[in-house]
């Protein structure tokens, strides 16, 4: 172990001794003479002579730091004697001159620690050569026998503090430009130096003002206190301090500083400040930015340019359900939905140019829920206005834009109605005005936005109409029929729903309106009206026509109902004379007798009703101006302007014709046409009969022969009555469901239910109207028999008709049933109907059960059909197959009595039979029976 003298900070010797776990070092191995010096007094003396040659001032003292030893520099440096020193205790020495706290603790931490300090200054007022700095080095030796002792170097470093504080100075002298503020102070705490800069920031013009003057000028009261108590202890402590503080300008005025305090060797400070108003104003700004966007509504996120998240708002935690630790340092598109990721780093683009830009994404949040976001991005830039990152703001859209697609969707099913839909304000001014309406009432938008709504009214319609509107105390949507006034001024007829439009506060601000033309609707409603009132007056005439046996009688009856209902003034009726090529007039309305006598007979082929009765085809005129005949002459002058003339034809015998004329109309439409050939066909059919009443005598077989073919006509006219009849009955059951659908709450209780039942008899009554055709056509079909492939029919029927496919596992074929001899449509009609009756009549709550299956007669076949139904009794065996006729009688069990009637006849036509076997409750086997192929 050995004393080691190194040069320490600005070449000054230093002491290093190093100590070896809890050891305590000799003298001796400090020196390092343990090795070569045996004897004692040689290592002291050796000793000694280094202790002397030192240039540094170096002392010895024991534990209770008195003086052991020192060497010439020190007594020389502090102008002391051995006799005045030796075996002082170092604070004592020269009446307490070395008495320095600092310096004391430092001591006794040596010696009681045993350890090493160096660099260490002191500065202190000495009685002999004033104030001092001095730098101090100590180190805890060891003699023998457990004697303590310390080691310290003293060097007087004061020149140096001198020279530092001179070229401090000259360097504050040379940065009198700077910015900043620079101010040297004594140790009194007095200006001896301010730049331009420091008493500019304070206010004053001159720094010279300052000089002499103590630092407590520029603060408050308070803030002095706070120095003096606060700051400089620790300028003390550590030599420098650095912080903010408010100072007081010239003018009395407050302001923010930056201060940076250091303590100079003379033991004044060096003052470096800067105003940071305008810095603390950014932070007040910032603070309340980040206090606006902490609060925020809207999700607020900062990025990098690499579009990496580094701030994130608590809306952003509340809109994306991720909070600021789980997302800050991720891309951006991670919670970006993926195919909308490559648009948004398209957009990322944009803040790097320093442009900003809006657009719509859809985003992923925690939870896995997609939401639809509207998102700006704008550049953020720094106080010198550098592009540094992007800003994004991002609010949840999701509901926005399902209301904005819901108010698309409806605008453009506005829009593309086909009906008028428009809305008008409080005071009847139009407000929309969509496509449909233009289609309908020929207007254009721009012809009625800002216009009131009566310019569609027909004249004196709208006074009358509001009245209705405001009598109608129900609810907010309206319904009536009523017309409007097209452009062109053509009157249309409307289905018109009106809706209030109701403001949140309960008000009403204007009305929507839908309307529709109901033109064709109530012209079909007028034409179903008058076929129904043509096949009542068809029908009640049918029964006179046919027992009249009076061919005149029989026209002049019938013209009477036709007239009104057509629109007729004028009949001409023709017969064929006893010649064959003539026709003759039989009876007339409307004309004067003496035109009757004039056009009394016409030659075959001569005028129109000689042309209709020679080619035996109708003529429909209209605007009889525009033919030139003998007979339209004459009719023409008696005002004539339509004519129809029809053949009158029975079992292909021509009996005459028959015309029809008016005054008033300028021409008949087809329906009318129709109607008057069906009336022509009528009276032909009497008018034939009557003839053959009259010479029953003569013509017996042949009046027979025709009254047949006339049977075969009048089955031919039932059947088409019949199918006429299903018109009206389809729009009296239509009409009733549209009641019950648009109005039952209206209807509620007795009117509700009359409805109900007038749809269900209407029902019923087209089903055995559909039933009485299917036998008709039956009974007046040609059937042709062939081959049938009787199993692959029956599977057929089963899966074709709906109400049996839904029961097809009921339904049992046993084995394979064989080909027949009949007719495909006909047995077709047969299986459907017993299939049906075997699923429809079954006991409530059992379910249908039934197996097929045939029986070889030898030249015939039975095919079964059991069932598990509720039977029938073995007295009605027969009836059931009547017409009309039904084996139960219960409300619960629909039918119109037709079915097996339509069976028995089908099966007859093609040569078979039909019959059942059956006990009430018990079910019933029914079966047919055909010949083989």
């Amino acid at each position: 172990m050995q004393v080691q003298v190194a040069l320490g900070r600005d070449m000054r010797p230093r002491f290093e001794v190093p100590t070896v776990g809890d050891d305590r070092l000799s003298l001796q191995q400090a020196w390092g003479l343990e090795d070569f010096l045996h004897d004692h007094r040689q290592a002291l003396h050796f000793a000694d002579i280094v202790l002397q040659s030192l240039p540094l001032p170096l002392v010895v003292l024991d534990a209770n730091l008195c003086v052991q030893k020192a060497n010439r520099a020190f007594y020389g440096t502090f102008h002391l004697t051995p006799q005045e020193a030796e075996h002082v205790p170092i604070t004592e020495l020269r009446g307490g001159d070395w008495n320095v706290p600092v310096l004391r603790r430092l001591l006794d931490q040596t010696v009681q620690r045993h350890v090493c300090f160096g660099d260490f200054e002191v500065i202190h007022d000495f009685e002999q050569i004033g104030r001092r700095t001095m730098l101090v080095d100590a180190c805890a030796v060891q003699l023998e026998a457990g004697k303590n002792f310390i080691m310290l170097t003293l060097e007087d470093v004061s020149e140096w503090h001198v020279q530092a504080d001179e070229a401090l100075l000259q360097q504050a002298a040379s940065m009198d430009a700077s910015m900043d503020g620079i101010a040297l102070h004594d140790p009194s705490g007095a200006f001896i130096y301010a730049n331009k800069a420091h008493a500019q920031i304070y206010g004053y013009e001159d720094p010279y003002t300052l000089i002499g003057k103590h630092w407590s000028i520029l603060y408050d009261p308070e803030e002095v206190r706070r120095f003096e108590e606060e700051v400089m202890p620790i300028i003390e402590r550590d030599g420098r301090w650095r912080g903010e503080s408010v100072a007081k300008r010239a003018d009395g005025t407050r302001f923010p500083q930056e201060l940076s305090l250091s303590k100079i060797a003379s033991g004044g400070l060096v003052c470096v400040i800067r105003d940071i108003t305008e810095r603390k104003c950014r932070e007040e700004s910032y603070a309340r930015l980040a206090e606006i966007v902490a609060n925020s509504s809207e999700s607020i996120i900062s990025l990098d340019f690499d579009g990496v998240i580094r701030t994130w708002n608590k809306a952003a935690e509340n809109l994306h359900g991720y909070t600021a630790q789980e997302v800050i340092g991720k891309p951006l598109t991670s919670l970006t939905c993926t195919d909308h990721v490559e648009a948004v780093n398209r957009y990322l683009d944009a803040p790097k140019q320093g442009k900003g830009v809006s657009f719509q994404t859809r985003r992923i949040r925690k939870d896995g829920r997609e939401i639809d976001v509207a998102v700006t991005f704008s550049p953020i830039r720094d106080a010198d206005g550098k592009l540094i990152g992007t800003s994004t703001i991002a609010r949840d859209v999701t509901e926005q834009k399902r209301h904005e697609e819901i108010n698309a969707r409806l605008a453009a099913i506005v829009e593309s109605s086909e009906d008028a839909i428009y809305s008008t304000d409080f005071r009847d001014i139009v407000t929309s005005w969509n496509k449909g309406a233009e289609r309908l009432f020929g207007f254009s938008a721009a012809d009625v936005l800002g216009h009131n709504i009566s310019m569609i009214f027909p004249a004196g319609m709208e006074e009358m109409e509001r009245a209705k509107l405001r009598l109608d105390i129900g609810p907010r949507v309206k319904h009536l029929d009523t017309v409007r006034r097209r452009k062109d001024g053509t009157l249309v007829d409307v289905s018109m729903h009106l809706s209030l439009i109701i403001d949140p506060r309960g008000e009403v601000i204007g009305s929507s309106r839908i309307a529709r033309d109901i033109s064709e609707r109530k012209h079909a409603e007028l034409a179903r009206a008058r076929e129904a009132r043509r096949a009542r007056l068809l029908a009640d005439a049918a029964h006179n026509l046919l027992s009249s046996k009076s061919p005149e009688r029989i026209v002049r009856e019938i013209f009477a109902q036709v007239a009104p209902e057509v629109g007729v003034e004028i009949y001409l009726n023709y017969l064929v004379g006893r010649a064959g090529n003539v026709i003759e007039l039989n009876s007339h309305a409307g004309i004067s007798e003496e035109v009757a006598a004039q056009i009394h007979t016409f030659a075959f082929g001569r005028a129109v009703c000689g042309a209709v009765a020679q080619q035996r085809r109708p003529w429909i005129i209209s605007q009889t101006e525009v033919l030139h005949h003998r007979e339209l002459d004459l009719l023409r002058a008696e005002g004539i302007r339509a004519y129809a003339c029809h053949p009158l034809i029975a079992g292909g015998k021509l009996i005459g014709t028959l015309s029809f004329a008016s005054r008033i109309r300028q021409e008949f439409s087809q329906e009318d046409v129709e109607y008057l050939r069906t009336i022509c066909d009528f009276v032909a059919l009497a008018q034939e009969r009557a003839l053959y009443q009259q010479n029953l005598e003569q013509r017996v077989l042949e009046r027979t022969a025709k009254l047949q073919e006339s049977i075969g006509e009048l089955e031919a006219f039932s059947y088409s009555v019949t199918h006429d009849m299903r018109a009206p009955l389809r729009a009296m059951r239509s009409f009733a469901r549209i009641l019950l659908a648009d109005y039952r709450k209206q209807l509620e209780g007795e009117g509700a239910a009359y409805l109900d039942k007038i749809s269900e008899a209407a029902k019923h009554m087209d089903e055995l109207i559909q039933d009485v055709l299917t036998y008709t056509k039956i009974i007046r079909a040609e059937v042709k028999k062939e081959p049938v492939d009787l199993d692959k029919l029956v599977r057929s029927v089963i899966n074709t008709y709906p109400h049996l496919a839904e029961n097809a596992g009921a339904i049992e074929i046993v084995g394979t049933l064989p080909r027949v001899l009949g007719n495909a449509a006909s047995l077709t009609q047969c299986v459907s109907n017993l299939l049906g009756n075997a699923i429809k009549f079954v006991p409530p709550g059992v379910k249908p059960q039934i197996r097929i299956w045939s029986e070889d007669l030898g030249a015939k076949v039975r095919v079964w059909f059991d069932d598990n139904g509720i039977g029938v009794e073995g007295k009605l065996f027969e009836r059931i197959f009547g017409i009309f006729e039904r084996g139960t009688q219960g409300p619960e069990y629909e039918g119109t009595g037709i079915g097996l009637a339509i069976v028995k006849k089908a099966v007859e036509r093609i040569g078979g039979t039909v019959g059942v076997e059956s006990q009430l409750g018990k079910g019933s086997r029914f079966w047919i029976e055909l010949c083989k192929p």
